[in-house]
């Protein structure tokens, strides 16, 4: 594999590079050099992660968002949507938060645990299904979110085939590299 596929698949080939050489687990350094191989391949998940979180965090902050005149039309299929006894808002803004924290934080230690690919991918999927609510719920009145949203659901979409892709990567090197296998297969031996 080379270093641009090896950039883009987010797992780690040299486990020496990414892990403690006294087997506690990634330093912060090792998670900065991560970071810095990454990002590039990356910069789309960063900015939906960043924009997602953002704006989770403004809806927690305006918990009368939908409410206000002028706006009540645009987020009332959104609204909608909410199926408890909570502000709505606040339902919205906290899923949005939390997943874009979660995408932040996989895309942080990248490929220093094997998890992190399964854990873009389902971010990238939420995100796309937050965005695609956003569009249809701007549907009900022209305005220019109709440019913008569509945009972000195709870059989470994009994002969550490349996730899906590593995931499957990752999975594959985790079985290769279990205890008892001989030449990535699976042992057959039942002691």
């Amino acid at each position: 594999m080379d270093d641009n596929a090896r950039k883009d698949a987010g797992t780690c080939e040299e486990p020496d590079r990414y892990s403690s050489s006294t087997g506690e687990g990634p330093t912060f350094d090792m998670l900065i050099v991560g970071l810095k191989d990454h990002f590039p391949a990356r910069i789309s998940e960063w900015f939906n992660g960043a924009i997602l979180t953002c704006w989770g965090a403004y809806l927690l902050l305006h918990p009368n968002l939908f409410d206000t005149q002028g706006s009540g039309r645009l987020w009332s299929r959104m609204e909608g949507l909410v199926w408890v006894d909570y502000n709505p808002e606040s339902v919205w803004g906290l899923v949005a938060f939390s997943v874009g924290i979660m995408r932040l934080g996989a895309l942080f230690i990248n490929g220093a645990w094997s998890r992190t690919p399964l854990l873009r991918l389902i971010s990238a999927a939420v995100s796309a299904f937050v965005w695609t609510q956003v569009t249809i719920g701007l549907l009900a009145v022209p305005n220019t979110g109709l440019v913008v949203y569509p945009w972000l659901v195709f870059i989470d979409l994009v994002a969550a085939y490349r996730a899906g892709r590593d995931v499957a990567m990752a999975e594959m090197m985790r079985q290769k590299n279990k205890p008892g296998n001989a030449r990535g297969r699976r042992s057959r031996a039942i002691a």
